[in-house]
């Protein structure tokens, strides 16, 4: 009940009083108390998961911090939208994830960037994801697929990480990536600081081919032969919501008639990213699918002790 008669700096201990208890910290001279403020904010959609808070931004807006402290937060740029006609997988949003980002009394202004449109029309590449932001860090939008003749080269990803778009038809390169490709597998693993992201995959020297998309867990990779209808197989997993969800994968490439299922699904129409923003890029198409689908939006997810 009352301060230890020897201490040294950084000496700690509980002071009980009745029912209550204190945490002291000697500084040296004394034993001082130790307060604890937990960190209080408002924005997004707010929820709880066990000793977390966590906020959850899929359109802009403002993170409002009330009280200090130490943040967790994901945040992922949106997918990259198919090509038309023989059209290669759009890439997936950059991601960036850190622990113990500290956070001051302020407002922190929020963008989430949407999902890259399809191509309209032959010849014609899908377009870019839309960059994401927060905290003065952004996840760049993945890349469009390529298209075939004159369109076939995939889309680059966008600065701080978006992965490149899938190449279109016959010999053509997908787009590259300013991101990390070295994600080491693994859950909640921390993002370098120029985001997860990986290159798109060049299509086969054949017709009606077409390659996926890079994703945060690597470049794509294309099978040997004409049939290029393979999962890229590139997202990462993360905790930061309560529980294990995939996110910012490449879509599947695709080959002559292949199915083309909805972005966040693989080639055999298992949710694996969607439908829920989650920065997936759109899946390639083949011919003579020419129906592409855009890319996911990206996200931002922050959680904090409570």
């Amino acid at each position: 009940t009352s301060d230890p008669g020897s201490a040294v700096l950084g000496d700690m201990y509980y002071q009980t009083v009745g029912s209550g208890s204190t945490l002291k910290i000697h500084n040296g001279t004394e034993f001082v108390r130790v307060d604890f403020t937990p960190l209080t904010a408002t924005g997004g959609t707010k929820t709880t998961s066990g000793n977390k808070t966590i906020h959850t931004f899929t359109s802009p807006g403002n993170f409002v911090v009330d009280a200090p402290g130490n943040v967790n937060f994901l945040l992922i740029g949106g997918g990259g939208g198919a090509g038309f006609d023989v059209g290669g997988a759009g890439g997936a949003g950059g991601l960036h994830y850190k622990e113990n980002h500290p956070v001051s009394s302020q407002t922190y202004p929020v963008t989430i960037g949407g999902g890259g449109a399809p191509g309209p029309t032959t010849n014609q590449r899908g377009s870019s994801g839309g960059d994401s932001s927060a905290f003065g860090i952004t996840a760049g939008g993945g890349g469009g697929g390529g298209s075939y003749q004159s369109a076939g080269s995939g889309v680059d990803g966008r600065p701080a990480g978006g992965s490149g778009g899938g190449a279109g038809d016959n010999s053509e390169s997908g787009g590259s990536s300013p991101g990390s490709n070295a994600h080491p597998g693994g859950t909640d693993v921390e993002s370098p600081p120029a985001g997860w992201g990986g290159s798109g995959g060049d299509s086969n020297p054949s017709s009606w081919s077409s390659a996926a998309g890079g994703g945060s867990g690597g470049d794509a990779s294309n099978p040997p032969g004409p049939n290029q209808q393979h999962n890229a197989s590139n997202h990462t997993t993360y905790t930061i919501s309560g529980s294990p969800v995939n996110y910012a994968g490449g879509g599947y490439g695709n080959s002559d008639s292949g199915s083309v299922h909805a972005t966040g699904h693989d080639k055999d129409n298992n949710p694996i990213g969607g439908p829920a923003p989650r920065g997936f890029g759109a899946n390639a198409t083949g011919s003579p699918n020419t129906s592409p689908y855009p890319g996911s939006p990206g996200i931002l997810i922050i959680s904090y002790d409570t």
